[in-house]
């Protein structure tokens, strides 16, 4: 299918690519766990695991934090220069 083709997903964007990356990655978390589980270890693609780093930052969190089961990470304080009047 076409990944543009509109889709129900629970987070955007709402279409066929969300749930191709979705299914992909859960895939991936899968295989490894039953992988390390019998002892037989292989290496994961990196640009896919890279990507399901990604999706805990830009779907899986905000959406946590949007239905009060998470907070949002603390505001970074703002570093004061060397030599600055406190």
């Amino acid at each position: 299918a076409d990944p543009a083709t509109p889709a129900w997903t629970f987070h955007p964007p709402h279409t066929v690519g969300f749930w191709q990356r979705r299914r992909s990655l859960e895939t991936l978390v899968h295989r490894w766990d039953a992988q390390h589980a019998v002892g037989a270890v292989r290496p994961l693609d990196a640009e896919l695991a890279g990507d399901g780093v990604a999706e805990v930052f830009d779907t899986i969190a905000p959406r946590q934090i949007a239905r009060g089961r998470a907070r949002p990470p603390p505001r970074p304080r703002q570093q004061q220069r060397a030599g600055a009047e406190e």
